[in-house]
């Protein structure tokens, strides 16, 4: 076993050594030894086999006989070592021709690998030694048979090295091959044949791309886009191999920025065939990304249209190729279109939709630009690209809910599941073109737009898309409950915050400012005319789309405050075209929304009344009075001194019980869709239990005319009896103890005590039922019942309560809007002695 295993470890480093050779992974002295032992290696064998070869050639009719003598053989010598000085010299004045070939320094080295110029000046030089020395043994006239064989390979293999070194060099200079060479790097570092590596490979991109910006310079477009398919190829070619540099998003970063930088150069050179280069060669590489299927990495193509198209107007001059670029977009969308179109299983339907997410989260930033620059002209182009999607068309892959369900279709098929995707798909779009425009108002606000393009979006495209207050409405309520991951319109608002702080920055939700300020200043726009303003008064509030969401009326109120605040100042008045007055439509709206809010409140209440009393929330209420029950102080104590005993089931009689009912709103104990959270302080409850347990604990009651005479009372009893823990008032006279003499601040953490009077721990309890206690270290039995908490709580909805008089309630109140409540304590406590002190305090009489 031993034995196998060092055979095989022989083999793998032998392996390794021939790999390292064939690759050139060695070190320049490893090249020295290589040439070296080439030479040396020649000579030997030709030496070894010198006279086995010479009667095979000596008999060979075709072979003329070669008879050198030892002159001949040193005048060879002389010839070697001539032309192996002239070719040296003439490959150094190559070489520096070589080094300044326009490309990356890696791709040098690469050629220079190829070369291998230590090991041939090395193999060269010690050919020559060897022949000299193959002269100093030659002692004879004629050259015998082995030294001549060993030299006369050594001249043949120099002359072979020698030519096939110029022929590299020829070729890249004279025919100039670079580019072919480039490829034959690349390939080689995909594969592993190459002492460069696939990390390596932005490099040979990084050549084409250089490439390109030359061409730029010397406004050559044709040539430009030669250069630019090199790059679509590599990459294609980097797509197509196991390469782990493909999943790189570091790598695809940078092949995204060079095409950013090869585009400004575009731009700043003012020819648009140069700009339409680049992006043509931009969509080359998304048609090969998308043959690759990796969604992640066609996001990451089509985002690049958005980073030239954004670029192409920042930049001044603008570019003068944005209808090519969104064409060439456009043509990307129709083909990830189809493929969601086509998407016949869930394997296929994933990569689809996820390819449909990155597209449309790359037209929020085209529509965002768009804007943001007043380019009527891509606004137009971009609506355009998404107008009625037939993709996205209703019942296009399945038919209605209703219908599934009367044919029992299956809900989770394909069909339904690709259908729902597109009814997403096509909500989303109206939530973007709603978000564009909302946007275009908000920096006309912030005067960062023209009135005569804010004037151009509202008149054109929100009266085409959103041309009625419902449809309005609908999109506004319908983005504040959005939950898609396209909720780009918040990044934005906050986005714009950090540039103009430069820093940390906050904004409030895009629905409650901007979107709210678009909403109410389109809803104002489009009563336009006197009918308009008649359609909406006749219209019956509970038909509005508001009255299909829950808990909105906040929002209504806030509507409503911000048509009031446009009476007086409403940004577009300068640009209203005649028709009813500012004041005249804000009143209209305002009544309506009014109206409104009443039916959105009734509905709210009838729903209210209708749903059952929910058990978690009863439980919810139960829990929080008895988590408050477990931070009573005085219970603290208790169980420090004694003990408390929970059964289920009391087996004597209750002596200590109390029975208290309360009234609550409905609201609070349905599922409604809010949250409750219980958080009274219970003090009146906590307060009847102190009480019952100091009058079954045998408390004796004491009185004292002020806080401050609590200290000498305590002291008192203190020094008369075995006094285990004092529970003060939280205030007053836990102050007045604190700032005693006869206490010290000593740490209890068990108990959350951190004082101490005359040694006794002093612990601090909120209430009114006594000032101070002092609780003897006495036996007592404590047993309470417990069935879920302490505190039984039991609630009952307002109609099912026999004795509550509806009278009780003012006039518009219902007896179903309130719930009954009753807490309920059951415990046995007995003791033979006092338990302790209680002190009050006297109350003054005036």
């Amino acid at each position: 076993m031993d034995l196998r295993s060092s055979v095989s470890q022989v083999r793998v480093t032998v392996t390794h050594l021939l790999f390292r050779l064939l690759t050139g992974r060695y070190s320049r002295k490893a090249g020295i030894g290589i040439g070296f032992g080439g030479a040396v290696l020649i000579a030997v064998v030709g030496y070894v086999a010198g006279p086995a070869v010479e009667p095979i050639v000596t008999d060979s009719p075709v072979v003329p006989p070669l008879m050198f003598t030892t002159g001949d053989l040193t005048v060879l010598w002389g010839v070697h070592a001539t032309v192996i000085t002239l070719s040296l010299v003439g490959l150094s004045f190559a070489w520096n021709s070589v080094k300044n070939l326009p490309t990356m320094e890696t791709i040098v080295g690469e050629i220079a690998y190829r070369l291998r110029s230590i090991e041939t000046i090395t193999f060269l030089l010690t050919a020559n030694l060897c022949i000299g020395a193959g002269v100093l043994l030659a002692t004879d006239d004629f050259v015998t048979a082995d030294i001549g064989t060993a030299t006369g390979a050594l001249l043949v293999v120099s002359v072979g090295v020698t030519v096939h070194r110029f022929w590299i060099v020829f070729d890249l200079l004279l025919h100039n091959t670079l580019d072919e060479k480039v490829f034959d790097f690349a390939d080689a570092a995909l594969s592993g044949k190459s002492r460069a590596t696939a990390n390596e490979y932005d490099v040979y991109l990084g050549h084409f791309f250089d490439a390109s910006r030359t061409e730029i310079e010397r406004d050559r477009p044709e040539r430009l886009r030669e250069k630019l398919r090199r790059v679509e190829e590599l990459l294609d070619r980097l797509l197509a191999s196991d390469s782990e540099l493909k999943e790189d998003e570091g790598f695809w970063e940078y092949v995204y920025g060079r095409y950013d930088a090869i585009y400004r150069q575009s731009v700043t050179q003012q020819n648009p065939e140069l700009e339409k280069k680049v992006i043509a060669s931009l969509s080359g590489v998304f048609w090969k990304t998308r043959n690759y299927g990796d969604p992640g990495l066609v996001e990451q193509t089509v985002q690049c249209f958005a980073r030239l198209f954004a670029r192409g107007y920042d930049m001044k001059p603008q570019s003068t190729s944005t209808e090519f670029l969104l064409d060439r977009f456009e043509n990307a969308q129709n083909a990830i279109f189809r493929q969601f179109q086509n998407a016949d299983d869930d394997a296929s339907l994933e990569v689809a939709t996820a390819q449909v997410n990155g597209l449309l989260e790359t037209h929020t930033s085209l529509w965002r630009t768009a804007v943001e620059y007043e380019a009527v002209g891509a606004m137009d182009y971009l609506r355009h690209m998404l107008d009625d999607v037939y993709q996205f068309q209703e019942h296009t892959y399945a038919p209605p809910q209703t219908i599934r369900e009367a044919r029992n279709l299956p809900e989770d098929s394909l069909e339904a599941r690709k259908q729902e995707q597109a009814d997403e798909y096509r909500d989303a779009i109206s939530h973007l073109k709603f978000a564009t425009y909302g946007w275009a108002l908000n920096l006309f606000e912030e005067e960062d737009v023209s009135e005569y393009f804010i004037e151009q979006v509202l008149t054109e495209y929100v009266e085409q898309d959103f041309g009625s207050a419902n449809a309005l409405s609908e999109m506004y309520f319908e983005m504040g409950e959005a939950t898609e991951p396209l909720n780009y319109w918040e990044r934005w608002n906050i986005d714009r915050e950090l540039e103009k702080s430069y820093g940390v920055a906050s904004a409030g939700m895009a629905i409650h400012t901007w979107l709210l300020r678009f909403y109410c200043t389109a809803l104002v726009w489009i009563m336009d005319s006197e009918e308009a303003i008649d359609n909406l008064e006749a219209r019956d509030p509970e038909d509005s789309p508001l009255t299909e969401h829950d808990h909105i009326q906040n929002r209504v109120d806030k509507i409503i405050d911000r048509l009031e605040s446009y009476r007086d100042d409403y940004s577009l008045d300068d640009v209203l075209s005649g028709g009813p007055s500012t004041d005249e439509r804000c009143d209209a709206l305002i009544e309506y929304f009014e109206a409104v809010k009443a039916v959105l409140d009734e509905q709210e209440q009838n729903w209210i009344r209708a749903l059952p009393i929910g058990e978690d929330y009863a439980d919810s209420y139960g829990e929080s009075l008895n988590s408050q029950l477990d931070s009573c102080v005085l219970r603290t104590a208790i169980e420090e001194v004694g003990d408390i005993t929970q059964v289920e089931s009391l087996e004597q009689d209750a002596n200590a019980e109390f029975t208290l009912y309360s009234s609550s709103v409905r609201k609070a104990f349905v599922d409604d869709g809010i949250p409750t959270f219980f958080n009274s302080n219970f003090s009146g409850i906590m307060d009847k239990y102190r009480g019952l347990v100091l009058d079954y604990l045998d408390f004796e009651e004491r009185e004292v005319d002020a806080a401050a005479d609590v200290a000498d009372a305590l002291a008192e009893v203190v020094s008369e009896e075995d006094v285990a823990l004092i529970v003060a008032e939280e205030m007053e006279v836990a102050r007045t103890l604190r700032d005693d003499e006869r206490s010290d601040r000593i740490s209890n953490d068990d108990l959350r005590s951190y004082l101490a009077f005359q040694d006794v721990p002093v612990l601090r309890d909120v209430t009114t039922e006594f000032a101070a206690l002092a609780l003897f270290d006495e036996e007592f039995d404590y047993v309470e019942e417990v069935k879920g908490y302490p505190i039984a709580v039991e609630v009952t909805a307002g109609e099912d309560v026999d004795d509550w008089d509806p009278e009780e309630l003012s006039g518009e109140e219902d007896i179903r809007d309130y719930v009954h409540i009753e807490a309920s304590y059951n415990a046995h406590i007995e003791t033979s002695e006092p338990t302790g002190v209680v002190y009050r305090i006297r109350e003054q009489e005036y």
